[in-house]
């Protein structure tokens, strides 16, 4: 059993030097998944459509906020002089950009096109990080805010602009640029675990010169056009990013107390609020209103960490919903009918203020003494953190028993999700943001609007294990919690899946070698929790023939065999 704590909380973001993001007050929490200094890159599953707007599986994808303003000398204003974030992904043949810049003067008519507004994308595909351009696979893109063909952009000579796809697309207080690149243009190999040095820069221009450049590395000056070397570090992850929100396995209870346990961090993934328009206002800035959250599971419950960055809490409002807070929104069998069915259709609600099980908003068949929360304020006033245990009985949320015969495994339970955020700022209530809808506000009245979720289920056993493991017989392995599954499919030509359960968290090395022993690709090589994992495994580099591939933990060794046929 879980069990509230009183531990104090840690800072949302920490002091920060001259020309450093957190100068303008930039929640720290709000980036894509990191491993150390290395942004993680997860894998479409499937692609986007290039249009500017933030479509399904970009909503599953958190944004990355710019680090440093000040590299041109001059810091913003304040956030709506220039607020940058960024979203990537990848397929097997793509790179995907999304890019949001707030800015309350955009202009374009600079004779130098660095000096316009507009974004700079800089990669160097073998992460050598040289000293100076190698004229052979590091590279500077330009796309301006005025830019509206391929030919407009500024890239390699070696590039063909032509296999860009872009689209720039003004909002209310900037704009949004969506990008796709093929990886080939990149000189990136499509291969799980690959690094490439990278680096993103906006330019700003309110009028005159360039006044402002920010980037995402690089702290201080701007020297990343001539100097590789001053790039930060990205890896390609077969992390799949799906229209569909895949909700890990909790492989320990976290304490609920409102701090971001390391269980959030190994088992949950941060996942943005993507639309702020569903209210009767916009909020000025992400410092008026901006959310994220992370979702995970066991036998038990559903678990929810909710964060709120907003410089007014209002809490003081006779209509609860008007007041500061979060609404989450079920639908367990995921029917997405166009009324609430008083069945398995629900909204819960807890308020800023709430702190009791009794005082939150819930359908009269929820029992709410069964709800554990904790609402935290961040240390600068600012914001706050809600982290929530819901009992999976509460909202009709049923684990297959993959025992009984008949019952098909397909790996997920699905279910309808909502979650949104209400913003008063002394008033009535001004903001709401969602994660899924993107206009309106009627989630409380047609869970067809919602999206869907999906718990991983770790019960569901892998493809059938042949005798060729090192120990005993894979299905005997898997029932204890450990296990290598035959890769799928297999045969195969280009790429495969191998899956593995782990019974403990620990140290794990995954490794594929040739007939003579010699290793060819290293696909896994640090510390991951228990429970099962997922590798994709691109070929493209090796012949046809038969390889193994061998698990190596501190609970054994296990190795299978596998075919390319090209």
């Amino acid at each position: 059993m879980f069990q509230k704590g009183e531990e104090k909380m840690k800072k949302p973001f920490q002091k920060a030097v001259l020309f450093v993001l957190c100068v303008l007050g930039v929640p720290a929490l709000l980036a894509n998944e990191m491993d150390g200094d290395v942004l993680l890159i997860p894998y479409a599953v499937s692609s986007p459509t290039i249009d500017g707007a933030i479509d399904g599986v970009w909503k599953n994808v958190c944004w990355t906020f710019m680090r440093s303003y000040g590299n041109s000398g001059t810091l913003p204003e304040n956030r709506i002089d220039l607020t940058g974030a960024f979203r990537v992904m990848w397929d097997d043949n793509n790179f995907y950009f999304l890019a949001y810049t707030q800015d309350d003067v955009l202009y374009d008519n600079h004779d130098n096109v660095w000096e316009n507004d507009g974004w700079e994308l800089y990669f160097d595909a073998d992460n050598s990080k040289g000293t100076s351009y190698d004229n052979v696979d590091d590279m500077q893109i330009r796309i301006e805010h005025r830019d509206q063909t391929s030919a407009d952009i500024d890239a390699g000579s070696w590039a063909n602009k032509d296999n860009f796809v872009f689209a720039n697309v003004d909002t209310l207080n900037g704009y949004m640029l969506e990008l796709q690149i093929p990886l080939a243009e990149l000189k990136i190999p499509g291969e799980w675990g690959g690094e490439f040095g990278f680096e993103v820069q906006q330019n700003d221009n309110d009028g005159a010169d360039r006044e402002h450049i920010s980037k995402w590395w690089l702290l201080e000056g701007d020297r990343s056009w001539l100097d590789p070397s001053l790039f930060g570090t990205a890896r390609l992850v077969y992390f799949p990013i799906r229209e569909v929100l895949i909700v890990g396995i909790a492989y320990i209870k976290p304490v609920i107390d409102g701090e971001l346990d390391e269980i959030w961090l190994q088992c949950s993934t941060l996942i943005s609020m993507n639309s702020y328009t569903n209210g009767p206002k916009i909020p000025d800035s992400f410092e008026d209103l901006e959310g994220s959250f992370r979702l995970m599971w066991d036998e038990d419950y559903l678990y929810g960490f909710f964060i709120t960055r907003d410089d007014v809490l209002y809490d003081n409002h006779v209509n609860g919903w008007e007041n500061d807070g979060w609404e989450l929104y079920f639908d367990a069998d995921n029917s997405k009918g166009t009324s609430y069915d008083n069945v398995d259709d629900m909204q819960i609600r807890i308020e800023h203020r709430d702190q009791t099980s009794a005082d939150i908003d819930a359908p009269s068949w929820v029992n709410k003494n069964a709800i554990v929360f904790v609402n935290k304020d961040h240390e600068d006033g600012k914001g706050y953190n809600l982290e929530v245990a819901i009992p999976l009985s509460e909202i009709q949320l049923t684990l297959p028993d993959f025992t009984i015969p008949g019952v098909e495994c397909k790996g997920f339970l699905e279910f309808g999700f909502e979650a949104q955020q209400n913003d008063n700022d002394g008033g009535d209530r001004e903001h709401i943001s969602k994660w899924w809808l993107n206009h309106g506000d009627r989630s409380w009245l047609e869970p067809s609007l919602f999206g869907t979720a999906a718990l991983k289920l770790r019960e569901c056993p892998p493809p059938p294990v042949p005798d060729t493991t090192d120990a005993v017989k894979g299905k005997t392995m898997w029932a204890h919690g450990f296990a290598l599954a035959q890769n799928y499919p297999n045969p195969f030509n280009l790429s495969t899946i191998i899956s593995y359960c782990l019974a403990r968290s620990g140290k794990v090395r995954l490794a594929v070698y040739d007939l003579t022993g010699r290793e060819v690709a290293l696909l896994v090589d640090w510390i991951q929790p228990a429970g099962v994992h997922e590798v994709l495994f691109h070929a493209t580099h090796l012949t046809s023939g038969i390889y193994f591939y061998k698990l190596e933990t501190s609970e054994g060794v296990l190795t299978q065999k596998l075919t390319v046929l090209k």
